[in-house]
């Protein structure tokens, strides 16, 4: 009898051992359906991208054309080969829009540089031709610039493909910019590039798109099928007390509940993309909260040893959702609404500046104040009030510094040049050789 009685409470030690051990040890992945993840996720989430195959194709084409552009300035026999190839880009764009290929996840997105590399060689062709006082070739690719810049924002992609088009953006503005003031443009140009700067408010439906298409491309596949895709797992839920520069896969701690997930990310992004849709002043940044609320009870698992390793997994293994809360904290996309504001109230300040320089008077909004960029004629200036948000009489220092008080561009003959010897030479005398791409814009 008594060997019965021992052996029961040794298969009762054991179980309790097995179920002790399973809660504080091993990590909990839950699954869910396709329509539970869908049903959980906010109207934004769920939109889809139609594809186009001629889109995609004529972005494939450009990455090509960008392949052969060169912007060494010691290579004088390229300048001829750039012009060609920018002429190829033009009647490219000429075609039809483009569209960032679906990517199926994460990757190194190796065609960023090549774009750059576009925005710089167009913006550089600009200023050699203006140095020939070549006004009507200055003109073209001053346009080609803004049509450039226009066509990869409305390329789509994921946040950094829209990240990337807004630092094309500020190249090829401040490339029309630098065109208009250095040289001069005719009407007609200024004309072509007003039309390409229309006024904007500070939102960004193109950001918006793409941190739609951020969480459809980097959450959706855990969300759906958590245990294939492990790797992203442990990505966010990183156990502290492995050396993630050694050979050693780290192990896999905390749990994961998929709807929760879906609700909680979702509703992060869903917020962010809100706030983009909205001009400044209707921007409440909701998901900031939402951030702060998920850390509540996370263990912190920063540079652990020993036991508090050991805590740590065990904290992690018996929390509510850990690893999809962790994964909002660390890998959410939040604070993206600082970048189109700028780009935005730069493009109207260089708006502003080619109709007072068409001897117009401007109401052209300022994305930063609520009202209208201000200008002074004595002074030929055009500011807006900056990151402060107070108007500052226009102390915009050399010109769109971000560390003056207001942002703001001069908008007299050759004033940029006088303000910034460093970037801008003074203009060759007509007929002399060509300087290269040397000259260009400081990148």
């Amino acid at each position: 009898m008594r060997r019965w009685i021992w052996g029961g409470a040794l298969l009762v030690a054991a179980s309790a051992f097995g179920a002790g051990y399973y809660v504080l040890f091993s990590p909990k992945i839950a699954t869910a359906t396709a329509a539970e993840i869908d049903a959980a996720l906010p109207k934004s989430l769920r939109v889809k991208d139609a594809p186009s195959a001629d889109s995609d194709a004529r972005y494939r084409e450009l990455l090509k054309l960008a392949s052969r552009l060169t912007e060494s300035p010691r290579r004088f026999p390229d300048l001829q080969a750039n012009r060609m190839v920018l002429a190829e880009i033009e009647a490219l764009l000429n075609h039809g829009p483009l569209q960032v290929p679906h990517r199926p996840g994460a990757t190194d997105y190796p065609e960023i540089s090549k774009l750059k590399i576009i925005a710089k060689v167009i913006s550089s062709a600009a200023w050699e031709a203006q140095e020939r006082h070549d006004q009507t070739a200055c003109g073209r690719w001053a346009v080609l610039g803004l049509r450039y810049g226009n066509a990869i924002s409305e390329a789509g992609g994921v946040v950094i493909d829209q990240l990337i088009a807004i630092a094309i953006d500020a190249i090829v503005v401040r490339a029309a910019y630098l065109a208009e003031m250095e040289g001069g443009l005719d009407a007609k140009t200024r004309t072509a590039l007003l039309t390409l700067l229309p006024p904007q408010d500070g939102s960004s439906m193109a950001l918006a798109d793409a941190v739609r298409r951020d969480f459809q491309m980097n959450w959706m596949p855990i969300l759906l099928n958590p245990k294939a895709h492990a790797e992203g797992l442990i990505d966010i839920g990183m156990d502290p007390n492995d050396d993630v520069n050694s050979a050693k896969k780290p192990t896999l701690a905390g749990t994961f509940d998929p709807v929760a997930s879906a609700k909680l990310a979702g509703g992060v992004y869903d917020a962010l993309i809100s706030d983009l849709r909205n001009p400044p002043a209707k921007q409440v940044h909701a998901e900031t909260a939402m951030v702060r609320k998920a850390i509540v009870g996370l263990p912190s698992g920063v540079n652990l040893q020993g036991m508090d390793a050991l805590m740590y997994r065990i904290r992690m293994n018996i929390g509510e959702n850990t690893l999809g809360r962790v994964g909002v904290v660390n890998g959410a996309l939040t604070a993206l609404t600082e970048a189109p504001i700028r780009a935005a109230t730069n493009r109207n300040l260089v708006r502003a500046v080619l109709l007072l320089r068409s001897g117009q008077t401007p109401a052209v909004f300022d994305p930063l104040s609520g009202g209208n960029l201000q200008f002074d004629r004595a002074r030929k200036i055009v500011w807006s009030v900056g990151k402060n948000g107070r108007d500052d009489g226009g102390n915009i220092g050399d010109g769109y510094e971000a560390a003056a008080p207001d942002l703001g561009y001069p908008y007299g003959d050759r004033a940029w040049s006088k303000l910034h010897p460093q970037v801008i030479r003074p203009a060759v005398p007509a007929g002399s050789p060509p300087p290269g791409f040397g000259a260009a814009i400081a990148k």
